[in-house]
């Protein structure tokens, strides 16, 4: 019994990524490559190429040709389309090719990942059983919480909060998860010696983008059921700290409202 549970714990751990993809020609082959070199490599990478009018589906099918555990799924429907919640749609379409994995990583395709970083969060995940959900520094921007473009999910976590063993379709998923997670008892840890870069970093986006995040953040911190202080906290931070600055806080607030006036909210309990 106790060698069972030694060869178990010091066996290599399958980690499966799955990386959503749309017009990512100009980043795609860097995010890959990251994948491809990591001193702790996946037992899958599921490349979900997502209605892409460029060459994405080319390049990831490249890859595919050279690397047997790299798969790609293409996603069909109008590209125009581009609500929130095909985010979850589009990762639970590669989920369906998914194999078994003890840790299910989303990583962005405009995610750089230093070398070791599966290595760094697998070792998190095995100091600590209750560690449900981690995800590294993003050494180019500030946060404070795991963000959803690198993280990566235990098993037994992923098992007790999807829907069924597929991402709640919902808009903010990443945070919805996060909390539902710490809800039923999992830990969710920034991991700070896990590093990545992203390509595509906000104060790199048109300001209509930036716009558009700002509004949303106040619809998800409504949502989610922020305390109003917490959402104050998050709303002076965001304003005075991050371009655009002083209208983000209009912006946020504006979406709280509309939270409020919409009754947008998840279940009340996690709330």
């Amino acid at each position: 019994m106790m060698w069972s549970i030694m060869r178990h714990k010091h066996k290599k751990p399958r980690i499966v990524v799955i990386m959503c993809a749309r017009n990512e020609e100009k980043l795609l082959r860097l995010s890959l490559s990251s994948l491809l070199n990591q001193t702790l490599l996946p037992a899958e990478i599921i490349v979900v190429n997502d209605r892409s009018t460029d060459k994405t589906g080319e390049i990831a099918e490249k890859f595919a040709r050279e690397y047997p555990f790299v798969k790609v799924v293409h996603r069909k429907g109008d590209h125009r389309f581009e609500h929130e919640t095909e985010i979850p749609k589009t990762f639970n379409e590669g989920l369906k090719y998914a194999g078994k994995f003890d840790y299910l990583a989303k990583i962005d395709a405009d995610i750089l990942l230093a070398p070791d970083y599966f290595k760094i969060i697998v070792e998190e995940f095995q100091k600590d059983e209750r560690l449900g959900i981690a995800g590294g520094r993003t050494i180019n921007e500030n946060h404070t919480r795991v963000r959803g473009g690198n993280s990566v999910f235990r098993y037994e976590c992923w098992k007790q909060i999807s829907n069924q063993g597929f991402m709640p379709v919902i808009d903010a998923e990443d945070s919805y998860m996060s909390l539902k997670a710490e809800y039923i008892g999992w830990k969710v840890k920034l991991i700070r010696r896990a590093k990545s870069l992203h390509l595509r970093p906000m104060k790199s986006l048109p300001l209509r983008k930036v716009i558009k995040q700002r509004w949303r953040i106040g619809v998800t911190c409504y949502k989610l059921g922020y305390h109003p202080l917490t959402f104050l906290k998050r709303v002076l931070t965001t304003g005075f700290f991050e371009k655009p600055c002083i209208i983000s806080i209009p912006l946020m607030l504006s979406g709280w409202i509309y939270g409020f006036l919409k009754h947008t909210k998840i279940e009340e309990e996690l709330r």
